[in-house]
């Protein structure tokens, strides 16, 4: 239980119940006031009346932040933030309000670590604390009426490995290894895991997210806190949290590490660029924009979107494609089907259609884009391979396999 937390609170109701007045320089300037008031020569001069009433202009009518709201009913007038009626933020300790009372939403009340406006779903189960989707616990974690939806979509597909979530929530990988990529670690219980060029990343259960692999450049060197989701690149790393704020390391050089002030609700990193979708269905990528990966199309009709090595592709909410950036290969000269799920590799792109058969296009000289035919309900792409998650829950990978990318369990 997050005792400090709880201790903040109620030594902020008890100095809301007792009254307690701020420090505050108008405090002073009152007595001040005060005492020139006794120093008046007599009550017969009319220029001493003046005087008090001037004095008395002087006490009336202060307002120290600007709120709107003068000292005499502002509980804190030291925050504008806090004024009587104002709306109650999710900032765990003020009244802002002024009504005396810490709203319920932001009491801890199953004492795991999160409140109900920070994102808590259900402050009644510890097990439960409304970020992610865990898989195998057949317990509905983010709240969103679903059990386990998540886990059709638990792996991902680096440069040459891939990794991905077994039933009973532990990482698994397979590929190659040469900096430790594809040995993740064995204990812990996960939610969401990426794959980059040499390092990998997952998101616990907890929402905290740990990498391994490559750190050339800080990219599994990650930030305390918690996270809804994970993304790797080639040399650098992103998270997405709950709020829709996201927080990078890793490279810096192209400025990766610099994502808009936006809301986002999904990202997704490339070779040194990341692109994500906001709250309001447009898309916005930060980083190196050597090839126009960058120039996201203008529109809030997106639902979906991908970034690859050089360039990145979106899903329109009519179902069309439409890819921009590095052309090589065609790579940016999208198909015409209806697309459900976009994934973006080096120089190849895949799709899952709405009859969920993959559709790919792009470079195809080790068979990168020649899947096996069947209905999948998930896929992903490597430097030149692809894999898939097929509907009767085993794996299909396709493309090159000199480093064992293809050798799926």
């Amino acid at each position: 239980m997050n005792y400090a937390r709880i201790l903040v609170v109620i030594f902020g109701l008890t100095l809301l119940t007792l009254g307690c007045p701020t420090d505050d320089p108008a405090d002073d300037d009152d007595a001040a006031d005060d005492d020139t008031g006794d120093d008046d020569t007599g009550d017969d001069d009319d220029t001493g009346d003046d005087d008090d009433s001037a004095g008395d202009d002087d006490t009336t009518a202060v307002d120290n932040d600007g709120d709107g709201h003068d000292e005499d009913v502002d509980c804190n007038d030291n925050n504008a933030d806090v004024y009587p009626g104002a709306p109650q933020l999710c900032d765990l300790v003020l009244d802002n309000d002024c009504d005396g009372v810490i709203d319920a939403n932001e009491l801890d009340s199953d004492g795991d670590g999160y409140t109900e406006c920070e994102g808590d779903c259900d402050d009644t189960d510890p097990d439960i604390i409304g970020f992610v989707e865990v898989c195998g616990d057949e317990i509905d974690n983010d709240c969103d009426g679903e059990i386990d939806e998540s886990c059709t979509a638990t792996f991902d597909t680096g440069r040459d490995q891939n990794c991905g979530i077994a039933a009973d929530a532990s990482l698994f990988c397979w590929g190659r290894d040469n900096e430790g990529q594809a040995t993740p670690p064995e204990t812990g219980q996960w939610a969401q895991v990426s794959c980059g060029k040499f390092h990998s990343c997952a998101v616990k259960i907890d929402g905290t997210v740990e990498c391994w692999g490559s750190n050339s450049a800080g990219q599994i060197s990650a930030p305390a806190g918690q996270f809804a989701s994970v993304t790797a690149g080639w040399h650098h790393s992103c998270g997405l949290k709950s709020d829709g704020s996201v927080e990078c390391w890793g490279a810096t050089n192209y400025g990766q590490d610099q994502p808009p002030n936006e809301v986002f609700v999904y990202i997704e990193a490339g070779h040194d660029f990341t692109c994500g979708m906001t709250n309001n269905f447009e898309i916005a990528c930060w980083g190196s924009n050597t090839y126009g990966q960058c120039n996201a199309p203008a529109g809030n009709d997106w639902i979906q979107m991908t970034s690859g090595c050089f360039f990145a592709c979106g899903i329109h909410s009519d179902l069309t494609a439409e890819c921009w950036g590095y052309n090589g290969d065609g790579i940016t000269n999208e198909p015409l089907d209806e697309f459900q799920y976009l994934y973006g590799g080096v120089v190849h792109a895949c799709g899952l259609n709405t009859a969920n058969q993959v559709v790919c296009w792009g470079r195809n000289n080790l068979g990168q884009c020649a899947p096996v035919q069947e209905p999948y309900v998930h896929i992903s792409n490597g430097h030149d391979h692809s894999c898939g998650l097929k509907a009767d829950g085993n794996f299909e990978c396709w493309g090159a396999n000199d480093k064992g990318q293809c050798d799926h369990p």
